[in-house]
């Protein structure tokens, strides 16, 4: 029993790096995309590059390549599911870690009891619950960051993708000014977004707390 813990823990540990290696290697390949079509350059001291200049591999170039070559296989995966593709933006990464997470909640909870019990079972359902919202959550708080970046640049293109953003977060971040900020009037974008994303990475802790304790709860039962 000691050995079936520690092996669900180990791959429970190696799932969970798999994962943070994905999500990083998503945000530098956002950033690398983003900086490319604002021309930015991407020597030493940027993050883009400049078309017009021959430069070495920047770190964040040199780091998504590396990356790639660990995730992509497994992300390659999902290349099929064309409905998660709008536009220039491609959600398929965020299934690919869904199923992930929720693999390695299976394996945590496994981990944690050792044997199956209907409490168990019961566990598990919480944790792909847990799974489903989450992922909601992660997408909206990357969104969100995202959006503070591309509201930075100029071009037509990233007019474009912040308006393609904002018709997916209007519904969430209008919650959050009508409940904290409709007496205080108008209020620029940017900052409510800020105010949003820090709320919202609020709550998202609070409710994996909840959800950890509840697990736990009906593990010990």
């Amino acid at each position: 029993m000691n050995f079936i813990r520690a092996i669900c823990s180990i791959l429970s540990w190696l799932v969970g790096v798999y994962s943070t290696i994905i999500v990083i290697r998503v945000i530098v390949s956002w950033v690398l995309t983003f900086s490319r079509r604002n021309g930015w350059r991407s020597g030493y001291g940027g993050y883009g590059y400049n078309q017009n200049e021959v430069q070495e591999p920047s770190f964040a170039e040199t780091l998504d390549r590396i990356l790639g070559t660990i995730a992509d296989p497994y992300l390659n995966m999902f290349d099929n599911v064309t409905s998660l593709k709008r536009g220039n933006v491609d959600f398929t990464p965020l299934l690919a870690l869904v199923l992930l997470n929720l693999v390695r909640s299976v394996l945590n909870v496994v981990a944690q009891a050792g044997s199956i019990t209907l409490w168990l079972v019961f566990a598990i359902i919480v944790e792909g619950l847990w799974t489903l919202v989450s992922f909601v959550m992660v997408v909206m708080l990357i969104l969100m960051i995202v959006r503070l970046v591309v509201a930075k640049g100029n071009s037509y293109q990233s007019m474009s993708t912040l308006n393609f953003i904002d018709s997916i977060l209007e519904v969430p971040v209008s919650k959050i000014y009508k409940m904290f900020f409709r007496k205080k009037g108008q209020m620029d974008d940017q900052k409510l977004v800020i105010y949003s994303l820090i709320i919202y990475f609020i709550l998202f802790v609070v409710l994996k707390a909840v959800e950890r304790g509840l697990v736990n709860l009906l593990l010990s039962l």
